[in-house]
């Protein structure tokens, strides 16, 4: 079952057993067979901020399926991450147009958008993201309005940082 291979190699990384857990990686990569299983896989990369190697997992879950919700929102961090922004793009909006009513892809643009400097293109794309999404991906819509609140702030501009504020005050009032 690959996915116990990677969590196993998380735990043994974090125990400073290198190469026991980059053979359990190896074995999880190997015996993933299935789309899910290459996706949980992929996802165990990424939260050791190894998304590069996530990467082959996603193009060949992709390659199957192209309209593959998850493998699109991981593929479009992995390469958000590895800094093709218009790529990232790309895969952040094909995931919205397959799931227009979930809210992590909306997340993950606004993130893309936020480094990239452009706050307007972050607020447009929350406040889509604000109109579908549950309660829990609120909470994270809120953190990325307090982004763009930031990134008005260190520009100057306290109407635009105000405005973006309480959007993220009324998402997330706690």
């Amino acid at each position: 079952f690959a996915p116990a291979y990677a969590h196993m190699a998380r735990l043994l990384r974090r125990k400073g057993q290198l190469e026991e857990a980059d053979k359990n990686y190896a074995e999880a990569v190997k015996t993933a067979g299935e789309p899910i299983e290459m996706i949980s896989v992929a996802d165990s990369f990424q939260s050791e901020q190894r998304s590069a190697q996530s990467i082959p997992l996603l193009q060949k879950v992709l390659a199957s399926d192209p309209k593959n919700y998850a493998a699109l929102v991981l593929m479009g961090r992995a390469i958000a991450r590895a800094g093709d922004s218009p790529e990232a793009e790309k895969n952040f909006r094909s995931a919205i147009n397959v799931s227009p009513f979930s809210g992590a892809a909306f997340v993950e643009l606004s993130r893309l958008y936020i480094r990239r400097g452009d706050t307007e293109l972050a607020e447009a794309i929350l406040a889509r993201g604000e109109a579908v999404a549950d309660a829990f991906e609120k909470r994270d819509l809120a953190s990325q309005f307090e982004a763009v609140g930031d990134l008005y702030a260190q520009r100057g501009s306290g109407e635009g940082a105000a405005k973006a504020y309480k959007q993220a005050l009324k998402l997330d009032p706690l």
